[in-house]
């Protein structure tokens, strides 16, 4: 980690890694938002709110490793992290911004490939699921997410043999 970079999102960064989620709450505003790399439907508002969705990623994703970070100088902070979730790796990117505290203000994600967003996606939604509506609803969730998440690998696998076939791109994986 660059040595510039704000305490609060060297924090965050290490939270994130550690899974320490009061160490994430720790430096985020009370009025905090966080807008999903999953859906453009929800957004996580408020420190309570973020705190469901930390906890729910601690549960549910596994190697989380922050690979770069960025910053405009001033307030706005861009991170590049690994993991994985459910054996499947995915990237996210986050822009953080800071309030005048120093405090995280807002997070929005950003997450690809597509087969790795829909497993983080069953994942977190899984456990969020579980905590406040119990296993059975869990189950129900991820049985319709795995459906989505098979008809996603099938179509990303035909899509590069397509590419490679067409225009002469290369497989990386």
């Amino acid at each position: 980690m660059k040595p510039e970079t704000h305490p609060s999102v060297a924090a965050w960064i290490e939270s994130a890694e550690e899974g320490d989620l009061e160490k994430a709450l720790s430096v985020v505003a009370e009025d905090c938002t966080f807008t999903s790399p999953l859906t453009g439907l929800v957004r996580f508002e408020g420190r309570e709110a973020l705190g469901e969705l930390i906890k729910a990623v601690h549960a549910s994703i596994d190697d989380i490793r922050f690979t770069a970070v960025g910053s405009d100088g001033d307030s706005t902070y861009f991170l590049r992290e690994t993991a994985t979730a459910r054996g499947v790796p995915f990237e996210e990117s986050q822009i953080v911004e800071l309030n005048d505290a120093g405090e995280i203000a807002a997070v929005t994600g950003f997450m690809r490939p597509l087969p790795g967003a829909v497993a983080a996606m069953e994942a977190i939604g899984g456990a969020i699921v579980e905590a406040h509506q119990g296993p059975k609803a869990a189950k129900r969730l991820s049985s319709k997410s795995k459906f989505v998440a098979k008809i996603i690998g099938y179509a990303d696998k035909q899509g590069a043999k397509m590419a490679e076939e067409t225009v002469g791109a290369e497989r990386t994986a």
